[in-house]
């Protein structure tokens, strides 16, 4: 004797949000953003014009679409006159790299790095058992800073030949 699962299908309560024409509606105002670059709608936007709750927008386009949601990031926009000035300095440096230059030409840089940890204050916690903050010893709620920390530069140099050795330590100012 088989045994039937606690449910049944169409037990339940009915879908009142996710229907396939609330499906069809978000697909069609998200899918108008790709042909369209620079007309991005929030989850807000979309639900203000389609007259559904923010969720339901979220939860169509994840479970019944099966689009992700992405971060936009800052990069720099670059003008025509930036992108013609790159590309002389481009050529010009390719001018003067010859074959026997290039094999003696060294790329560095180097970056400062502080030793010290950062500071977050929202987990910096203090836990004593006291029935007040003024009966726990000032040695445990103050938490000293250095105006110049440590820090570390880490240097590099790389070539057709090779790179160099990775980082020196230095003092409080290096």
């Amino acid at each position: 004797m088989s045994q039937q699962p606690p449910w049944k299908f169409g037990s339940g309560r009915p879908r009142s949000s996710r229907t396939l024409a609330n499906i069809q509606t978000v697909d069609d105002v998200i899918c108008s953003q790709e042909d369209r670059p620079r007309s991005h709608k929030s989850p807000r936007e979309i639900s203000r014009e389609t007259g559904l709750s923010r969720s339901s927008v979220c939860r169509i386009a994840k479970k019944d679409l099966y689009l992700k949601r992405f971060r936009r990031r800052d990069v720099q926009l670059l003008s025509d006159s930036n992108i013609r000035k790159r590309l002389v300095a481009c050529k010009q440096l390719e001018k003067r790299l010859t074959r026997q230059k290039l094999d003696r030409t060294w790329f560095s840089d180097e970056k400062v790095f502080s030793v010290e940890t950062p500071s977050n204050t929202q987990n910096d916690r203090v836990y004593a058992n006291v029935k007040s903050k003024g009966d726990v010893s000032a040695a445990r709620l103050l938490k000293g800073r250095k105006h110049f920390s440590q820090s570390v530069i880490v240097s590099v140099a790389v070539s057709k030949l090779g790179r160099t050795d990775l980082p020196r330590v230095c003092g409080s100012r290096c």
